[in-house]
């Protein structure tokens, strides 16, 4: 009987032809859109400018000579009647930097804010020490500027210290910038992160794409719902039928379940083949990201037959609420706006512990961007147990109700 209906199970799906092109369509769509939108942001070779307030300590040999290295890579810059900031002189070079120079972290502070500034960078080269601080603007934090910013002036700082900077002309030294550029460029493919002082965070484009890809595998939830109902007699002419067959709902389910969940996966895994084609920055470890995404899928899946067993609802009802909820994990992952992430994670650091979406969003930042895979061990072993107990609810609710009359 297992064998009959897992032959014309699908043939039932295919038959509902809206539904089934939907749960094709959409994720697909929504990947592609997400792809047209930040490939060009993390394949481009070229920077704008980055704008930023400066300012150097020491001796005035001690700032001349610092002063004077920077000159490589950034130009000073003054403000334009349009309160924006420009290069004071122009040269051959595009420079990776633009700074306004200030006399105090305050002062930097209030150009920061009133000419939209990165932050302020204070350079310190007293005993030709050349340390750097960077206070950034609270409205830049999670900007991707600041990502760059964090790279330029740490590949700086290795490069300067490892030449005889006592000897190097003033002016704009190619080589020098070339170096940086090409330090940026694998950064942004290998996800580095910029922050204020020590603390990592992920840039924008990174929190969208692992938000993304992570919805997806959540998004069959209201998919998975209609297994439920479809053997349910109270909410249709045909889940009546199966109910007075001699079927159990235990078969009925499993049949659901094992068609349903081969296509969604293939859905999720032909996104993840186009990511991977477009050299979106997902990492390498192919083992793991496919144990992710389809330990994900499962709990998305699982999360709606759940739903389903539980409330009993009309399936109108549990359609709603399973393209809801996603949107909600989604959101609260930062697929619509990184900043709720940073406010959910600072506020309500637990609810991001139980959203799927986040716990795969975070597994994807783990698995690319920590040295050891503890963390993402741990989002795994999470996700497993949220499936293992979405089941064994499922399964519960499955009992077969007793009906008045049929």
């Amino acid at each position: 009987m297992l064998k009959h209906l897992l032959a014309y199970t699908p043939k039932l799906a295919y038959r509902n032809r809206d539904g089934f092109l939907y749960g094709i369509l959409f994720p697909l769509a929504l990947a592609l859109i997400y792809l047209a939108v930040f490939s060009g942001p993390i394949n481009s070779n070229s920077f704008d400018p980055i704008h930023v307030a400066m300012i150097f300590e020491g001796s005035q040999e001690e700032i001349q000579l610092a002063e004077d290295s920077f000159s490589s890579i950034a130009l000073i810059g003054e403000v334009d009647s349009s309160e924006n900031l420009i290069p004071k002189e122009s040269n051959d070079t595009e420079p990776l930097i633009i700074y306004l120079p200030v006399e105090s972290l305050e002062e930097g502070q209030t150009a920061s804010e009133d000419y939209n500034l990165t932050g302020t960078v204070l350079i310190n080269n007293e005993n030709n020490a050349f340390d750097i601080t960077m206070d950034i603007a609270p409205s830049k934090v999670n900007d991707m500027g600041t990502t760059v910013l964090h790279t330029i002036l740490s590949s700086f700082t290795t490069i300067s210290r490892g030449a005889n900077i006592a000897t190097q002309q003033a002016g704009p030294n190619p080589l020098v910038i070339q170096q940086i550029t090409d330090t940026i460029q694998e950064d942004q493919e290998a996800h580095f992160f910029a922050s204020e002082q020590t603390t990592t965070q992920t840039s924008n484009i990174s929190i969208y794409i692992y938000a993304a890809l992570s919805y997806v595998c959540i998004f069959f939830m209201s998919t998975s719902a209609m297994w439920i109902t479809e053997n349910e007699a109270s909410t249709s002419p045909q889940a009546l039928r199966k109910v007075v067959s001699p079927v159990s709902k235990a078969k009925l389910f499993l049949a659901n379940f094992i068609t349903g969940t081969i296509p969604s996966l293939l859905v999720v895994y032909t996104i993840l083949g186009i990511y991977i084609a477009a050299d979106m920055p997902i990492g390498q470890e192919y083992g793991r990201l496919f144990l992710l995404l389809t330990l994900g899928t499962l709990v998305g899946l699982s999360l709606g037959t759940a739903m389903a067993s539980l409330l009993k609802s009309r399936p109108n009802t549990l359609v709603a609420i399973g393209i809801a909820l996603p949107l909600v994990f989604g959101a609260s992952s930062g697929m619509m706006n990184a900043s709720l992430k940073f406010f959910i994670n600072e506020n309500m650091a637990w609810f991001n512990k139980i959203n799927p979406v986040s716990l795969i969003n975070d597994g994807l930042y783990y698995l690319n961007n920590y040295p050891s895979f503890e963390q993402y061990n741990q989002n795994i072993f999470i996700l497993f147990i949220m499936f293992i107990i979405l089941m064994i609810t499922t399964i519960v609710g499955l009992r077969r109700d007793r009906y008045a009359s049929l």
